[in-house]
């Protein structure tokens, strides 16, 4: 018999994150409030001055960061109390890591390299077709246009692509292609699923 498995340790424990989350939101708050005052708080002929609402956020802001960091504090199991285990962290990083890479590359490469590079990557990594998806976003915009031409052609009849030979062939090849497309995809995701049980929790 093999021994039961022992559950995965935790990385992080609750109380770190907390205290550390309050820590920036009172940093913060304390830049908002200082800048309130140098810009004014008060009163103008015209209305209140520029600072005189952020200057209160940042105060609600302060307060609740303190009393947030000053509970963690207090409370006497926060240390044991487990915040994230390894595998839901690399869950979160896994998506955290490759955004903050497509931030970055907005600014040398624009937006559209970037997008279809972070798209991709996602669809590789759960099992979908990229090559599938970039063949119809290429194509998809000269079906449309030969779609409504042939629409033109038959008067706006849909009927036309299925009564005529050719066009019926070349509809249902479209379709068998889709269906295999769609099957392919189902069985790509079965086997991540599969991969993922056996990887274990």
């Amino acid at each position: 018999m093999h021994a039961p498995q022992q559950p995965e340790p935790p990385v992080v424990r609750r109380r770190g994150p907390e205290i550390a989350v309050a820590s920036v939101l009172a940093l913060l708050a304390v830049l908002d409030i200082v800048d309130s005052l140098r810009v004014g708080i008060g009163w103008a002929d015209d209305g209140p001055q520029a600072g005189y609402f952020p200057f209160y956020i940042g105060l609600v802001l302060l307060a609740a960061s303190v009393f947030i960091g000053a509970a963690e504090l207090w409370r006497g199991d926060g240390q044991n109390q487990v915040f994230a285990e390894r595998s839901q962290i690399a869950q979160v990083f896994a998506v955290f890591v490759p955004t903050l890479v497509y931030v970055a590359l907005i600014y040398p490469f624009g937006l559209y390299v970037p997008s279809a590079v972070l798209i991709g990557y996602f669809m590789r990594r759960y099992g979908y077709s990229v090559a599938a998806a970039a063949l119809a976003n290429i194509l998809g915009r000269g079906l449309e246009s030969n779609l409504r031409s042939g629409l033109q052609l038959t008067e706006n009849d849909p009927i036309a692509f299925v009564t005529r030979p050719a066009a019926a062939v070349i509809l249902l090849l479209a379709l068998t292609i889709a269906t295999i497309g769609v099957i392919q995809s189902q069985r790509a995701r079965r086997r991540v699923k599969d991969r993922q049980a056996e990887a274990g929790p």
